[in-house]
């Protein structure tokens, strides 16, 4: 008699009982076993994406995905290149050909918001298009069903929807199979063991992400590497993608070009640019920070860990400079308007720095990081020891568009 259920522990164990019984990986699905040997790639045999090729890069993503033939396909995308857009648009392309597709990802979050963009776009593309999440939700949406029944989510999956799950869903015995095509969002994020298990769920694989953002969160001690995510482990140490290995998303469409710069120097291999009109996106008029993408403000304290009252003060001040009426914010386009609290982010390191910034500014979205993923906004505001370990006597502010 089992004492507990293993939930989604069994399908691991189902995978190197298969290993020993068959002698090695012949007993695998055939997505998994590409994705555990990087082998089996049928993406790597057709044409390498040449930079002068005028092939748009989702019209090369949708025609790759569409002749995967048991295998996986790795996008890795920096911040702002569109990795919800392309997948979504993918996503569309393969509901035209009454293919079966499946969405995962570490939470319900981040699938909420790929299944929403999927909508959105078929929306306005004048397509019908269903899905189906499995969660405890209540809610109640057009197009957009909530179950926490398998019977359902197979049903609704016979009825041609698009089907959103976390792992707990796909690594069960009764979605084996089922998909022809399970795209897993945020990538990165998700431990190779439970890609391994979910993967049993498809024929196909189509993992986005960006290894240079934020890992799994983890909450307990494992032994080095076992907690590698799928693209760690298809990336093979590159920093970026390599083109005969999957796909690059290299146009940031929402970042201005100097922040681009930086970050695609620091992270990656300068392959990422900003699109076009970029560069027009400023703060415009009387404020400390006007006509600057990206700036740096120190603000002086000593003995402050994890909050800092002086930065609360600084920060209170710079934002009632920038929600001024001698101030605005301008596009891309070139269009002006007055800045909104809901147009400013405030990102802080520490738990109890958010709780000091909540205390003193209402009506402002503050968090961690974790908590602006998929999300963008026309100013962030970073506060806290970002180099704390080179300057632990004083913390830092950096702004950018």
């Amino acid at each position: 008699m089992d004492l507990f259920n293993p939930g989604v522990l069994k399908p691991p164990f189902d995978l190197a009982e298969n290993i020993i019984n068959h002698d090695g990986l012949g007993g695998l699905n055939a997505s998994t076993a590409a994705l555990l040997l990087k082998k089996n790639l049928s993406y790597l045999h057709m044409r390498t994406f040449d930079p002068s090729d005028r092939e748009k890069m989702t019209d090369r993503a949708i025609r790759i995905v569409a002749h995967l033939d048991h295998s996986v396909l790795p996008i890795q995308g920096p911040p702002g290149t569109g990795k919800t857009h392309n997948a979504a648009e993918i996503i569309l392309a393969l509901f035209k050909k009454n293919k079966r597709i499946g969405v995962s990802a570490v939470g319900h979050k981040v699938i909420e918001n790929l299944l929403q963009k999927v909508l959105d776009l078929a929306a306005e593309n004048g397509q019908t298009i269903e899905v189906c999440h499995k969660s405890k939700s209540k809610e109640k949406r057009p197009l957009y069903e909530f179950t926490n029944e398998n019977p359902k989510i197979l049903n609704a999956l016979s009825a041609g929807k698009i089907i959103g799950g976390t792992a707990y869903l796909w690594a069960h015995d009764d979605m084996r199979e089922k998909l022809d095509y399970l795209f897993i969002d945020e990538a990165a994020q998700m431990s190779m063991a439970y890609v391994m298990a979910v993967s049993r769920a498809a024929k196909n694989l189509i993992l986005i992400g960006d290894p240079r953002q934020l890992e799994q969160p983890q909450q307990a001690a494992h032994p080095p590497g076992s907690g590698i995510s799928a693209l760690d482990h298809l990336l093979d140490g590159e920093q970026t993608m390599p083109p005969d290995r999957g796909l690059f998303l290299d146009l940031s469409r929402r970042m201005h070009p100097t922040i681009t710069d930086l970050i695609s120097g620091l992270y990656y291999e300068g392959r990422v640019h900003s699109l076009p009109g970029l560069e027009n996106q400023l703060i415009l008029g009387d404020a400390s920070i006007s006509n600057q993408a990206l700036c740096y403000l120190s603000v002086s304290h000593s003995g402050n860990q994890s909050s800092s009252h002086e930065e609360v003060d600084f920060i209170s001040k710079l934002v009632s400079e920038l929600l001024s009426k001698e101030v605005k914010w301008q596009d891309q386009q070139g269009t002006q308007q007055l800045l909104q609290k809901k147009d400013i982010l405030i990102i802080t390191p520490y738990n109890a720095q958010v709780s000091l910034l909540s205390q003193h500014l209402d009506g402002f979205e503050i968090g961690t990081v974790d908590k602006f993923q998929v999300r963008s906004s026309h100013r962030n505001l970073l506060d806290g020891q970002l180099f704390g370990r080179r300057l632990p006597a004083r913390h830092e502010l950096s702004i950018y568009a």
